[in-house]
């Protein structure tokens, strides 16, 4: 059963089998999740679009495999098979906060008065 951990320098793994991948979000994994969805990562919605949730994950785990040279010999189909789907909403949740860095530079400054 695949788990997936956070480490405090916010490098994430997903272990599968005996394996820890390196997992983040990429352009390269943005870009291809569009490819093979017609969808952009803005329109993710857990809820309706399960597979395609799905097809990010696997994407920013491969995208970061290629980075990385990890060798990934697990296919979307296999991973389907692997990944536990109570940590499916962890794991895409930690994809975006690692992605925004330190959480907080999209917002906008409040302004005092």
């Amino acid at each position: 059963m695949p788990s997936f951990s956070l480490q405090s320098n916010r490098i994430m793994k997903i272990k599968i089998g005996a394996k820890e991948y390196p997992i983040r979000m990429t352009t390269g994994a943005i870009v291809r999740f569009k490819r093979e969805t017609g969808k952009s990562v803005e329109e993710l919605d857990n809820v309706k679009d399960f597979e395609s949730s799905m097809r990010f994950i696997y994407e920013c785990m491969a995208s970061a495999c290629r980075a990385d040279d990890v060798d990934l010999p697990i296919d979307f189909e296999k991973f389907l098979d692997s990944l536990d789907l109570s940590r499916v909403g962890e794991i895409q949740e930690a994809l975006f906060e690692a992605s925004k860095g330190n959480g907080n530079e999209d917002e906008p400054q409040k302004k005092s008065k």
